[in-house]
């Protein structure tokens, strides 16, 4: 985390179940507090089947985004309010942005971010 985070920090997160595992935080708080950004990047963990009413209760800022992992992914579409094609051709999401107005966006990176990552790793090989 960085050194100086305020009353007015940007808060997103990870959520799975479950999420000790992930690196996730790490990895982003220390490039939030390389940036020097008042900012914060937390795990989160609701019970399964308490998911839908965790993500309700975020709506209209309490924090600005989520990347969601397992078993949490289809839920997130299913919660959100819109979705972007990707997303919605997976049947699936793995980020939800909260809107300042309460609505939830979902999106899909997993397809675009295997696609680049074969595509560095043949680059690599050739």
């Amino acid at each position: 985390m960085s050194g100086s985070i305020s009353g007015a920090a940007m808060v997103a997160g990870v959520c799975g179940a479950p999420i000790r595992h992930s690196m996730s935080p790490l990895i982003h708080n220390a490039w939030i507090a390389a940036a020097g950004l008042d900012a914060v990047y937390a795990p989160f963990a609701p019970a399964p089947e308490r998911f839908v009413a965790f993500i309700e209760g975020l709506r209209g800022g309490a924090i600005r985004g989520l990347n969601v992992t397992i078993p949490f992914k289809e839920q997130a579409l299913a919660v959100a309010d819109s979705a972007s094609d990707l997303a919605k051709m997976a049947g699936a999401a793995n980020l939800l942005v909260f809107e300042a107005d309460g609505s939830i966006r979902a999106d899909n990176t997993d397809g675009p971010g295997l696609l680049a990552a074969i595509a560095i790793q043949a680059r690599a090989l050739t």
